[in-house]
C-alpha cells in the first residue's frame, strides 16, 4: 500500500532538502544532486534519482545512471504564457539539454522529470520524439498526485522506466569482458589499426561496457561488444544516431554497429509515394529499412558501399509523443491547440551492422588523396543508379569515408591503400526506368542543407537527381578543401557560415543562399571579402584543385542556365546502360589504381563536352554542351580520376583543421 502523502511536499520549493520527504516512497532509491551549469547560471537545482546500489559514490554527475531526475527551478514556467519568451526559451533549452544528456549517455527508450516551481508542479515524458508534459499540479493542495507518481515509479521494470532491455550491461571477470580485453589488444594490418585503437579508446577507464542485441528478419539474434560510441548526433529530437566500433562475439571480429531511430513514414504520404514502377524491389511505399538497401547494392555488385552483417527495429521500440499529440487534436479543440504543421514524427529503434568500420575523410594527408576518396564515392553512386536505380539523397562530409582496401600491384603483391566508402543510405529513394516519368515527391525534402544542391534548396517538391547529386559532391570537395588544405584565406569560419549556412526567406519559405548561388548560376567562388577562392601549392605551379574547380563551376552554370530556358530537366536515367567489364590493374599508390574504365572516356577532350540539343546562340550552344556533363557520372568521375592521375599534386597542401574549436558548424538535417 501506498504511504500517506499528507504535507510530504510541504517543504517545496526548497530544492534539494524537498526530496528528503519524498524518499520514503521510494524504497531502494535515493536522490544525488546534479550538478548542471546551463548559460552560466545556478538559477537552478537538478536532483537525480538513483537506485541505491547504483547512486554515485563521489561528487560527480552520472547522467547515465539515473533513473529520472528533479529539477526546482524559480524561473516560472516554461510551458505556460506567464513567462517572458526569452525567460521560457532559456528553460526550455535548459530542460532539452538536461534530456539530450540523460537519452544520449545511457541506452534508453525514454525518460521522465519532475519540474517543480513555486506553487506548481508537472510531470514531463521525454523520448525521441519531443516531450509530453500535465497540466500544471498543486502539489500542496493535492499531494496525492506527485506522491503516487513518485511510489509508481520506484516499481517500474527497468523498461518501463525507460531503460531498453535489448542491451545488457557487461561486467568485470565476464568472457564477455575478457573478449574485449582480448580483441582490444590484437594489433592489425597497419592501415586496418585505427579501428582497434578506436576500440580500444571506446573501452577505456571509467567507460561502460555493454552487449547489445540485433534480431534480423529471420529472427535470428546477433550479439555485440560495445564501449563508448565514437559519435552522437546532437539533438534531443531526431534520430540520436549512435556510431560504434562493436566486436561480434560469434566472429570475434570488429564491426560498425549504428544504433538509430529512424522515422516511420506516414501512410498517406506511402500512397502518395507509391509510383508505377513495381518491378524494383524496393519500392518508395515500403518504406525501405538502411539495411534492405545496402543488402540489394551488395547483391548488384555496387563497389565503396558498406557490406551488410545484420540489421533490424529493436523489440518494437516505438516513440509515443505523437500519439498523445494525435490524442490532443482528435479531442476538444482550445485556442492554445497546435496546428498540424506541429505533429511530431513517429520514430522506431533500429540498428545496423556493417563489416567495414570506416575513418572519417577529415584524417586524408593530402589533397591528392582527398579527391581520389571522393572519385571512389561517386563511383559507388554511378554504380548505385546503373546497377540498382537507387539515388543516395544525402552526400554530405559526415557520408563520404575512407576504408583501406587490398590492391595488387604489378609484380602481383597487394598492398593497402585508401579508397571512398559511401555510407548512410537512409535517406536513398530507387528511381524510375529511363522513359518513366516520375512526378515531384511528396514528402519533405530530406539531407543536409549546407550539401544540397541549389535546385532543391530551391524547390522542397524536387525529386533529386544525378544532377543534384553531383553538386553535392562538389560542395563536400570545397568544405574539406578550405576546411583542410593551403589556400588565400584565413578567416576560415567565416566563409563557412557565409557560404555553406546560408539561406534566403520569402513567402514562408526557405531557399537557396546568395553565395552558393552565385557559384553555381554565375560560377563565382569568393570568400566573403570578395576575393576569389584559391588553393596554394609549391613553386610556381598551380593547385590541381583550382583546375577542377574552374573545369566544374561552368558545367553547374550551364546546368541552371538550362534550366531557367526549359523550367524542368530532361531526366537521364543510366539504368539502361552496360556495365563494362572491370579488369585489375598496376598499383603504385594512387596514381596507378585508377582503373583504365575509370579514365578513358571517348571523345574526351579538355572542355569535358557533354551532348545536350544546343540552343539558338553561342552562348546557350555552350551552356548547354557545359550542363550535359552532369547528365551522368562519367565526366566528374574522368574529371577526378585523371586529376589523381595526370596532375602535378604537392606533397604537404594539407594545413591541418583550420576551423577554430569554439566554431560551431552544425548540420542541419531534414
Amino acid at each position: 500500500m501506498p504511504p500517506s502523502y499528507k504535507d510530504m511536499f510541504h517543504a517545496i520549493p526548497d530544492g534539494e532538502r524537498s526530496c528528503k520527504s519524498v524518499i520514503g516512497t521510494c524504497s531502494g532509491y535515493k536522490f544525488h544532486h546534479c550538478d548542471t551549469k546551463h548559460d552560466g547560471r545556478q538559477t537552478n537545482v537538478v536532483v537525480g534519482l538513483y537506485k541505491t546500489s547504483e547512486s554515485p559514490k563521489d561528487c560527480s554527475t552520472y547522467w547515465d545512471g539515473h533513473r529520472m531526475w528533479v529539477e526546482f527551478t524559480e524561473e516560472g514556467d516554461p510551458f505556460g504564457d506567464e513567462v517572458s519568451g526569452h525567460m521560457r526559451k532559456r528553460s526550455l533549452e535548459r530542460l532539452s539539454s538536461h534530456a539530450e544528456m540523460a537519452m544520449g549517455r545511457a541506452h534508453r527508450t525514454h525518460t521522465y522529470t519532475v519540474l517543480v516551481m513555486r506553487t506548481f508542479a508537472r510531470l514531463i515524458r521525454w523520448d525521441r520524439s519531443g516531450a509530453v508534459m500535465t497540466e500544471e499540479i498543486d502539489y500542496k493542495e493535492h499531494p496525492e498526485i506527485l506522491g503516487e507518481f513518485f511510489w509508481r515509479f520506484a516499481r517500474m521494470t527497468d523498461e518501463a522506466q525507460g531503460y531498453d532491455p535489448t542491451v545488457q550491461l557487461v561486467h568485470p571477470g565476464t568472457d564477455s569482458y575478457r573478449l574485449m580485453d582480448k580483441t582490444a589488444e590484437k594489433k592489425l594490418p597497419e592501415l586496418l589499426d585505427y579501428i582497434r585503437t578506436e576500440f580500444q579508446k571506446s573501452i577505456d577507464v571509467g567507460c561502460y561496457r555493454y552487449q547489445l542485441a540485433v534480431e534480423d528478419k529471420e529472427r535470428v539474434t546477433h550479439r555485440f561488444l560495445v564501449g563508448r560510441p565514437l559519435h552522437i548526433t546532437p539533438g534531443l529530437v531526431g534520430g540520436g544516431t549512435r556510431s560504434y566500433v562493436a566486436v561480434d562475439v560469434e566472429k570475434e571480429v570488429f564491426v560498425h554497429l549504428k544504433d538509430q531511430w529512424r522515422y516511420a513514414p506516414d501512410e498517406d504520404s506511402m500512397q502518395q509515394e507509391h509510383t508505377a514502377d513495381d518491378r524494383h524491389p524496393l519500392r518508395i511505399c515500403e518504406s525501405n529499412l538502411e539495411g534492405d538497401i545496402l543488402s540489394y547494392l551488395n547483391l548488384m555488385g555496387v563497389r565503396n558501399v558498406p557490406t551488410v552483417v545484420c540489421h533490424g527495429d529493436v523489440g518494437g521500440q516505438v516513440t509515443a509523443t505523437q500519439e498523445a499529440w494525435n490524442a490532443i487534436v482528435q479531442g476538444p479543440r482550445t485556442v492554445g491547440t497546435r496546428t498540424h504543421s506541429d505533429q511530431p514524427s513517429k520514430l522506431v529503434h533500429y540498428r545496423l551492422v556493417e563489416e567495414e568500420v570506416g575513418r572519417p575523410l577529415s584524417e586524408f594527408e593530402s589533397g591528392v588523396e582527398l579527391v581520389k576518396i571522393i572519385s571512389d564515392c561517386i563511383i559507388a553512386h554511378e554504380d548505385a543508379v546503373a546497377l540498382a536505380r537507387v539515388l543516395h539523397g544525402d552526400i554530405s562530409p559526415g557520408n563520404t569515408l575512407m576504408y583501406p582496401m587490398q590492391v595488387a600491384n604489378q609484380q602481383g603483391f597487394t598492398q593497402y591503400v585508401w579508397a571512398g566508402l559511401l555510407s548512410d543510405w537512409e535517406c536513398s529513394k530507387s528511381i524510375a526506368e529511363r522513359d518513366t516519368a516520375a512526378g515531384p515527391s511528396t514528402t519533405a525534402r530530406m539531407g543536409t542543407w549546407q550539401f544540397m544542391s541549389s535546385a532543391v534548396l530551391d524547390d522542397k517538391s524536387r525529386r533529386p537527381m544525378i544532377e543534384d547529386e553531383l553538386e553535392s559532391f562538389f560542395y563536400v570537395i570545397l568544405y574539406y578543401g578550405v576546411r583542410y588544405l593551403k589556400h588565400n584565406s584565413k578567416d576560415v569560419a567565416s566563409f563557412m557560415a557565409y557560404f555553406f549556412d546560408s539561406y534566403s526567406f520569402a513567402n514562408g519559405e526557405y531557399s537557396c543562399g546568395f553565395p552558393k548561388r552565385a557559384a553555381v548560376h554565375c560560377g563565382e567562388l569568393q570568400w566573403p571579402d570578395g576575393r576569389d577562392v584559391l588553393f596554394a601549392s609549391e613553386g610556381s605551379h598551380a593547385h590541381p584543385l583550382n583546375d577542377l574547380i574552374e573545369t566544374m563551376l561552368p558545367w553547374f552554370q550551364g546546368r541552371y542556365h538550362v534550366m531557367v530556358r526549359e523550367k524542368e530537366l530532361r531526366e537521364r536515367s543510366a539504368s539502361d546502360k552496360q556495365v563494362k567489364g572491370r579488369s585489375k590493374t598496376e598499383t603504385n599508390k594512387y596514381a596507378d589504381v585508377m582503373l583504365g574504365e575509370d579514365i578513358d572516356y571517348e571523345d574526351h577532350d579538355d572542355s569535358m563536352k557533354g551532348e545536350g540539343e544546343p540552343y539558338a546562340g553561342g552562348d546557350a550552344i555552350k551552356f548547354a554542351k557545359a550542363a550535359s556533363n552532369l547528365d551522368e557520372h562519367r565526366a566528374m568521375r574522368v574529371l577526378l580520376r585523371r586529376a589523381v592521375k595526370c596532375a602535378s599534386w604537392p606533397q604537404n597542401d594539407k594545413s591541418g583543421d583550420q576551423l577554430p574549436k569554439n566554431c560551431t558548424f552544425r548540420k542541419i538535417r531534414f
